[in-house]
């Protein structure tokens, strides 16, 4: 039974306030059980988000924000 784990960061840009410049970013980190024909079993995610579409299978997501 393969297991598929991501952790993507995607940095925003600086928008300085105050003088203050940080760094934020958007983290999206999920994992998903997958069985036979591509099915999804289980998906763990600190996001909320919708469902993405592949070729011959779909995977839920939850996104939001770390």
């Amino acid at each position: 039974m393969p297991i598929f784990s991501f952790n993507l960061k995607k940095y925003l840009p600086q928008q300085p306030s105050l003088g203050i410049s940080e760094k934020r970013a958007i983290q999206l980190n999920f994992a998903a059980v997958i069985i036979g024909d591509a099915k999804v079993l289980m998906i763990r995610s600190n996001f909320r988000f919708l469902s993405l579409q592949f070729r011959n299978f779909s995977i839920s997501l939850e996104l939001g924000f770390s």
